[in-house]
C-alpha cells in the first residue's frame, strides 16, 4: 500500500507502509500527519490509514515532482512553482538535518564522555569489577602515581635571580607535565567506562551510571537512523552541513591566527634565550664548586693518611717492647724450670729406693689379699650366674605367658562357637529360624565376653586335654599351643541348634557340609529324621539336634509337598550326586598326576582345596532353589 504524507503545507511520497512505520519511529512523523491513498475522498490522520486494509497503489505522479493531493486540495500546473517548492522544503530538511547533526555530536562529544568518565571514574576509585580489565587499570595507577610525584617535588632555595627564573620554570613545567596526565587520565578513565557500558554482566554497584551512558548511546543510535532518513531525502552536498560548517571556520581561525601565531613565537624566542643563558651560568657555578669540593676532600684524606701512618708507627713501638718484656718473662721462666727439675729429680729418688722397699715387704701381703679377693669373686659369680638363670627363666616365663594372653585374647576373643547355616527360600517363607542353644554355649560365650580365659583353661585341665607328653608344663598359658588346645576343645564340643519352624519334620532336608581337608566328598544329604540326636522342642516350637563347629556347614531345604515330593527329591538328589561325582573324578586326576611326579603334595593339596570351594559354593546354592 503507497502513501501519500502532508505534513507543515508539504506533501511527500508516496511511502510504504513499512517506511511510514520507520519514519514514525524515527520521529520525522506522527500519526497526527494527514495522509491519503488511492480510494479516498480526502486527506485523512496517518493513524487511520495504518489501522485499514491495503488498498491499490496511489495515482500516478510526474517524474522529479511531488505526488498531487486529492481533489479537495489540487496540485499546482505549475512546473516552476513545483520545483521551487521541492527546493524549499529540501532547505528546510537540510536545516533539520543540520540541528540533528549538532545534536549528535553533543551527545556523542559531550554527554556520552562524560556518563563514560563518570562511570570508569566510580569503577576505579571504588575498585567495582576489578578482574575487567587490569590493563587499563594498571594503567591509570600508574599516571596517578607520577602525579604525586609530581606534586611532592620542590624547588630548593633561591639564591640568585637565576635561581629564581629556573624555578619558575620549573614550576610551570611541573604544572603542564601535572595537567597533561591528567587529561590522559581522563582519556582512560573514559576508556574503562566505555568497555564497563559494553560488558554484558554490570556491577549491581555501577547500574545507575551504566544505564545512563546506555540510553544516551541508544539516543544516538535513533539520531543517527533520523539523519540517515534525512540525508536520503536532501541534496546530496547538504548531508554532511557540519563538516561544511567547520571547514569554514577553520579557514577563519587559520587566518587569524597566522599573525598571532607569529607574535606568540617572537615571545617564545626571547624566553628561551634567556633560559638557555640562565642554564649556562648555572652549569658555571657548578663546576667551580665542584673543583672546591674536590681540593677539600683531597686535602681531608692528606690529613687522614698522615694521621693512620703516626697511629701504626706508635703500634709498631708498642709491639717491639711486648715482644722484649716477654722475652724476658721467658728467660727468668726457664731458669726457675730448670731449677725445680733438678729439685725433683733428688725427690724422685728418694722416693723410688723407699717405695722399693715398702713393696718389697707389702708384696706378700698383696698377694695374700688377693687369693682371698679371688675366692669371694669366685662365689659371688657363681651366686649371680644363679640368680640370673632364675631370673631369666622367669622373665622368659612371663614373656610367654603375655604373648600367650594376647594370643588369646585375638583368638579365643573371636572364636565362633555357631555352625555356619544356609536356610532355603522354601523355609524363609515360611518363616523358619535358627538358634544356638544350650548351658555349655552359654557358658563359654560368657567366658569370651569376661575374658576369662583362666576359667577355660581350668575345664580343660579338668577335661584333660594338657594332660598329655604334649602339654608338660600344666601352668596357666605358658604356651601358644595351649591357646590352640583350648579354641579346638570348645570347638569340637557338642551344642544344641534349635530350629523354629512350624513345617512338619518329614519336609526339612539337612545338607551338612564337612570343613575343610575332609577325607573323601565334603557332604552329606538325608532328613532331619535320620539325624542322630534329633529331637522335638517341649515347646512346640521347632526342633533341635546337635553339631559341633568344626564339624562344618548346614544347609536346611524345605520338602516339597507330597504330589512334588519324588520328583523334587530325584531332582535334588541327582544334583547332589553329579557335583559329587564330578568332585570324586577331579580329585583321582589329580592323585594320577601326584603319583607321576606331575604335582607335588602341596600343588594337590591346594587344587583339592579350591575343589573343595567349588563343592562348596554349589551346594550352598541349593538354599536358593529348593
Amino acid at each position: 500500500m503507497d502513501i501519500l504524507i502532508r505534513k507543515d503545507n508539504e506533501q511527500h511520497g508516496p511511502y510504504s507502509e513499512e517506511e511510514i512505520r520507520q519514519h514514525l519511529n524515527a520521529g520525522t512523523f506522527s500519526q497526527d500527519d494527514l495522509a491519503w491513498t488511492e480510494g479516498q475522498a480526502d486527506w485523512t490522520p496517518l493513524s487511520s490509514v495504518l489501522s485499514g486494509t491495503p488498498v491499490p497503489p496511489p495515482p500516478p505522479q510526474e517524474k522529479g515532482f511531488t505526488t498531487e493531493k486529492p481533489s479537495s486540495e489540487k496540485p499546482s500546473t505549475s512546473s516552476m512553482k513545483t520545483f521551487s517548492e521541492s527546493i524549499v522544503g529540501k532547505l528546510g530538511l537540510t536545516a533539520r538535518l543540520t540541528r540533528k547533526q549538532a545534536h549528535r555530536k553533543k551527545l556523542e562529544m559531550v554527554d556520552l564522555r562524560q556518563a563514560d568518565y563518570q562511570t570508569g571514574k566510580k569503577a576505579f576509585e571504588e575498585n567495582l569489577s576489578p578482574d575487567l580489565h587490569p590493563g587499563t587499570r594498571s594503567q591509570i595507577s600508574a599516571l596517578r602515581q607520577q602525579m604525586d610525584a609530581l606534586g611532592i617535588a620542590t624547588e630548593g632555595p633561591a639564591v640568585s635571580l637565576t635561581d629564581k627564573a629556573r624555578a619558575v620554570a620549573n614550576t610551570a613545567a611541573r604544572k603542564a607535565r601535572v595537567e597533561a596526565l591528567n587529561l590522559k587520565q581522563k582519556g582512560l578513565l573514559t576508556h574503562l567506562g566505555t568497555k564497563l557500558r559494553g560488558n554484558p554482566s554490570d556491577d549491581p554497584a555501577l547500574t545507575a551510571e551504566i544505564s545512563g551512558a546506555r540510553k544516551t548511546a541508544e539516543s544516538i543510535q535513533n539520531l543517527d537512523s533520523e539523519i540517515e532518513l534525512l540525508s536520503s531525502q536532501t541534496f546530496t552536498w547538504a548531508r554532511r552541513p557540519l563538516l561544511i560548517v567547520v571547514i569554514g571556520i577553520g579557514i577563519a581561525a587559520a587566518f587569524f591566527g597566522n599573525s598571532w601565531f607569529r607574535g606568540i613565537h617572537q615571545s617564545s624566542r626571547t624566553e628561551r634565550l634567556a633560559a638557555e643563558l640562565a642554564e649556562l651560568r648555572l652549569k658555571e657555578l657548578k663546576d667551580i664548586g665542584k673543583e672546591r669540593q674536590i681540593r677539600e676532600v683531597e686535602h681531608t684524606q692528606l690529613k687522614l693518611d698522615l694521621q693512620k701512618r703516626e697511629i701504626e708507627q706508635q703500634q709498631q713501638l708498642k709491639a717491639r717492647r711486648a715482644r722484649s718484656e716477654a722475652d724476658q718473662r721467658q728467660h727468668e721462666a726457664d731458669i726457675a724450670r730448670q731449677n725445680a727439675e733438678r729439685k725433683r729429680l733428688i725427690a724422685a729418688e728418694v722416693a723410688l729406693n723407699n717405695a722399693l722397699y715398702a713393696e718389697k715387704e707389702k708384696k706378700l701381703e698383696d698377694q695374700q689379699l688377693q687369693a682371698d679377693k679371688l675366692r669371694e669373686k669366685e662365689i659371688l659369680e657363681a651366686k649371680l650366674r644363679e640368680e640370673q638363670k632364675l631370673a631369666d627363666a622367669a622373665r622368659e616365663k612371663q614373656e610367654k605367658q603375655v604373648k600367650a594372653l594376647a594370643y588369646a585374647d585375638q583368638k579365643l576373643s573371636t572364636l565362633s562357637l555357631e555352625p555356619e547355616i544356609r536356610i532355603s527360600k522354601g523355609l524363609t517363607a515360611f518363616g523358619t529360624l535358627t538358634e544356638c542353644v544350650g548351658e555349655e554355649l552359654r557358658h563359654y560365650k560368657d567366658l569370651q565376653a569376661k575374658k576369662d580365659w583362666q576359667t577355660w583353661f581350668k575345664g580343660c585341665l579338668k577335661d584333660g586335654i594338657f594332660s598329655s607328653d604334649r602339654y608338660p608344663d600344666r601352668e596357666f598359658l605358658t604356651e601358644l599351643k595351649q591357646v590352640d588346645a583350648m579354641a579346638k576343645h570348645a570347638r569340637t564340643r557338642r551344642y544344641h541348634l534349635l530350629v523354629k519352624t512350624k513345617i512338619a519334620v518329614p519336609r526339612i532336608w539337612v545338607l551338612k557340609i564337612g570343613p575343610r581337608g575332609s577325607y573323601g566328598f565334603p557332604a552329606e544329604l538325608y532328613d532331619i529324621p535320620e539325624h542322630v540326636g534329633f529331637k522335638e522342642h517341649p515347646d512346640g516350637i521347632g526342633y533341635t539336634f546337635p553339631y559341633e563347629p568344626d564339624g562344618g556347614a548346614l544347609v536346611l531345604i524345605l520338602n516339597p509337598a507330597p504330589g512334588q515330593f519324588f520328583a523334587v527329591k530325584n531332582r535334588a538328589i541327582a544334583e547332589y550326586e553329579n557335583v559329587k561325582d564330578a568332585f570324586i573324578k577331579q580329585t583321582e586326576k589329580l592323585r594320577q598326576k601326584k603319583s607321576l611326579g606331575e604335582l607335588n603334595e602341596e600343588a594337590v593339596t591346594e587344587q583339592i582345596h579350591k575343589l573343595e570351594d567349588g563343592v562348596r559354593a554349589a551346594l550352598f546354592g541349593f538354599a536358593d532353589r529348593y
